[in-house]
């Protein structure tokens, strides 16, 4: 399915396709398949995400609690609630106060801000975590948004 729009999925919604293509993304509800976001997805909710998902960017609401199924593969990541899970991240994470990020992640750089949790396994390298390895080979995964995103 290939919105190249804004898609919303509802907390008491269910989203099944394959591979799913649009600009902007905010998920409270259940997907099942591949999500790429051309540029921005926004997690909000609470349980398990069964679904692969690439971005330019993403965001982890406030009032989230999530549990990653698959690795997410973003150019830069914000995380304000708490997820769990591995990340792989071509620029910068960062953690703000209240967040909690629990896992196994690369990423160029990683900022906490003070009362932000960071617990788990960390590779931080030049050029960023290797996003496009899990793509489909027929998706490109895009890099950070700017060269100076990485903190």
């Amino acid at each position: 399915m290939d919105l190249r729009g804004k898609l919303t999925v509802r907390a008491a919604a269910n989203l099944n396709s394959s591979c799913v293509i649009c600009t902007d993304a905010v998920i409270e509800g259940r997907i099942t398949g591949t999500l790429y976001c051309e540029s921005s997805l926004e997690l909000l909710g609470s349980g398990r995400i069964g679904f692969k998902a690439f971005a330019r960017s993403a965001s982890i609401g406030k009032s989230a609690r999530l549990e990653l199924g698959f690795p997410l593969a973003v150019g830069s990541l914000e995380v304000r609630g708490q997820l769990h899970g591995a990340v792989v991240c071509s620029g910068g994470i960062t953690v703000r106060k209240g967040g909690a990020l629990v896992g196994n992640f690369e990423a160029r750089a990683v900022a906490v801000d003070r009362g932000g949790t960071l617990e788990g396994t960390c590779h931080i390298c030049a050029s960023g975590g290797d996003a496009a390895a899990l793509l489909p080979a027929n998706i490109k995964v895009p890099g950070p948004a700017s060269a100076g995103e990485g903190r």
